[in-house]
């Protein structure tokens, strides 16, 4: 019964981490001028990116509780690198190095509370 539970745990985690990577794909590509308008201006922009990715790789390890901490870290850093990327091609965002930078220390704080929790 237990296995069960922790499969269905995981499956929760899974669609949660899915949840979050959409989000933050919307959020990404969304016009910059109207989330100011929506309220989404009053975070600081590298605080907003940095919180997203740790909250990101949280869910991928709680999702894929097996796969190495260092993958987790990779992935949750090439959705950041591949969100930036696409930011270049929309008319109102660009790409940023500086959110490549948040991304991917929110991602690496992420995967250390992991690591952390995993011992």
């Amino acid at each position: 019964m237990k296995q069960t539970g922790s499969r269905d745990m995981a499956l929760f985690w899974r669609v949660l981490a899915l949840f979050c990577a959409v989000a933050l794909a919307v959020l990404s590509l969304w016009p910059a001028d109207e989330l100011v308008r929506v309220g989404m201006g009053y975070i600081n922009d590298k605080v907003g990116h940095f919180l997203a990715y740790v909250a990101l790789a949280w869910l991928l390890g709680c999702g894929w509780p097996r796969q190495p901490l260092w993958l987790i870290w990779l992935v949750s850093f090439l959705f950041g690198v591949a969100m930036e990327y696409a930011q270049s091609f929309t008319l109102s965002r660009q790409f940023d190095l500086i959110d490549m930078v948040a991304n991917g220390s929110g991602a690496l704080l992420g995967v250390l509370l992991l690591w952390w929790r995993r011992r």
